[in-house]
């Protein structure tokens, strides 16, 4: 049986005494859901322009469909290179604090006071916090909030457009 030493963000390590196969295959089913995640936001983004299309204008769904095709093209890297992805730590860390960044982009975009897009905040943290434990989790946390209170400050001062009529 192998075991492999993860790096954690802040330059502690965390031993898991797992086989290098089951973290494989339990780091392909968080960045599965990660991906599903995107294609569900999508989903979501064609819906509310089929119902509410006569009342949106491309000013708003063009940059969320943007943010939405970047992510998934970035995300997409840990599939194409699996073997070389997986014991890389700062490939992983990197990919989730993209993630919070296209999340408030999101949220941005489709209005932040009241965007449908806030419970992936909390997907993202509890996905980060299954790859690198509590340490990851809470590192996530901090930027994920610092993001959201970048967010506020943004969407307060810019009048901007929302999703929503």
């Amino acid at each position: 049986m192998t075991t492999r030493t993860f790096n954690v963000i802040s330059g502690g390590s965390l031993e898991l005494s797992q086989p290098q196969s089951a973290v494989g295959q339990r780091l392909l089913v968080v960045h599965g859901l990660r991906s599903g995640l995107l294609v569900t936001v999508f989903f979501l983004a064609l819906v509310f322009q089929l119902i509410q299309g006569e009342f949106l204008s491309p000013a708003i769904w063009l940059p969320v469909y943007g943010v939405l095709i970047v992510s998934f093209l970035l995300s997409s890297v840990y599939f194409l290179f699996p073997e070389w992805c997986e014991s890389k730590t700062w490939v992983h860390a990197t990919l989730f604090s993209l993630d919070a960044l296209a999340i408030t982009l999101l949220v941005l975009y489709t209005g932040s006071s009241q965007s449908i897009f806030f419970f992936l905040y909390l997907v993202d943290i509890i996905l980060a916090g299954l790859v690198f434990q509590r340490r990851g989790a809470f590192t996530q946390a901090l930027w994920t909030s610092l993001l959201f209170g970048l967010l506020l400050l943004t969407s307060a001062q810019s009048g901007r457009e929302n999703i929503y009529f």
